[in-house]
C-alpha cells in the first residue's frame, strides 16, 4: 500500500509524545497534522478533513466526547477513529469503541499493531495491504550468489525484504545472499530478486534498482531485523522514546 498521500489529525496532551509519534508516522510515509487537544482537533476541521484520526482519550475536551462530535458531523462521520491511552484496560477499549472509534491501540504504542492498524484503515479496497513494515535504510549491504559479490547501496528495508539501487539489476528470480550490517554484527538472508523497478520511468519516485523478497534467515536474524526497522524508524527521536514505543 502507498500510505504518501494520506493525512492524519493526530492528536495527544503530551507535547513531546506528540512530536514523536508525528515524527515516526512521516517516516512510514504518512502526512501528518498535529493537535494537543480535542478543541484544536474540531477547529482543524473546519479548514481540512483528514484520512484518519489518531486520538488520545485526554482531558481539556473530553475524548470521548471529541469522538462523538466527529461522529456527528457529516463531513467527518465517515473518517476512521484510532483512539490511544495509557490505561490499557479492557473496560476502557470497550467504551472508546462504542463511543465510535473504529480501534484502540494501549500505550506504549507497540510499532508493528500500529502498522496494522495503519494498513486496515487507510488501504483502499481495490489494494492489497502491506504485511509488514517498511522503512527508508540508506546503507551499503552485499549481495552475492552465482559466484558473484557486490556491494550495494539500499533505498529501503521491510521485514520481509530490501529495495537496493542498481541501474543494472540482476535478472527477476536470480537466488541470492543478502548480507546487512547491524552494529558490530551482520544480518544474512536468503532471497530472489522479485522485481525490478524505475529502469525506464523518469517519474520513479526511488532511483532504479531491484527488490529482494527475504525467503529464508535464522530466527535470531529476523529478530535482529526488526530491530533495525524500529532503529531507522525512531532514530535521531529524542531518548526516552523508548518509554513510547515498543
Amino acid at each position: 500500500m502507498e500510505l504518501r498521500t494520506k493525512r492524519i489529525i493526530v492528536s495527544d496532551d503530551d507535547p513531546p509524545f506528540l512530536i514523536q509519534l508525528c515524527g515516526l508516522l512521516n517516516r512510514m510515509g504518512l502526512s501528518t497534522i498535529p493537535a494537543e487537544n480535542g478543541a484544536e482537533v474540531l477547529k482543524l476541521v473546519n479548514i481540512l478533513i483528514p484520512d484518519l484520526f489518531l486520538m488520545d482519550v485526554m482531558p481539556n475536551l473530553d475524548g470521548l466526547e471529541t469522538i462523538k462530535r466527529l461522529k456527528g458531523n457529516p463531513s467527518t462521520q465517515k473518517v476512521p477513529i484510532i483512539a490511544m491511552s495509557s490505561d490499557a484496560d479492557d473496560k476502557v477499549a470497550e467504551t472508546v469503541k462504542k463511543s465510535g472509534a473504529h480501534d484502540f491501540l494501549p500505550k506504549p504504542i507497540e510499532i508493528k499493531r500500529l502498522h496494522q492498524l495503519l494498513e486496515k484503515v487507510l488501504t483502499d479496497h481495490s489494494r492489497s495491504k502491506r504485511d509488514y513494515i517498511r522503512t527508508p535504510y540508506r546503507g551499503r549491504v552485499v549481495i552475492s550468489g552465482d559466484g558473484m559479490e557486490k556491494s550495494y547501496y539500499s533505498e529501503t528495508i521491510s521485514e520481509r525484504g530490501i529495495y537496493v539501487v542498481s541501474p543494472e539489476p540482476l535478472p527477476v528470480g536470480t537466488n541470492v545472499t543478502v548480507t546487512i550490517p547491524f552494529w558490530a554484527e551482520t544480518i544474512t538472508f536468503k532471497g530472489r530478486v522479485i522485481y525490478h523497478y524505475g529502469l525506464k520511468d523518469e517519474n520513479a519516485i526511488f532511483p532504479p534498482g531491484m527488490a529482494i523478497e527475504f525467503w529464508q534467515g535464522s530466527k535470531d536474524n529476523f529478530e535482529m531485523l526488526d530491530e533495525l526497522i524500529k532503529e531507522q524508524l525512531t532514530q535521531d527521536l529524542q531518548d526516552f522514546i523508548k518509554d513510547s514505543f515498543k
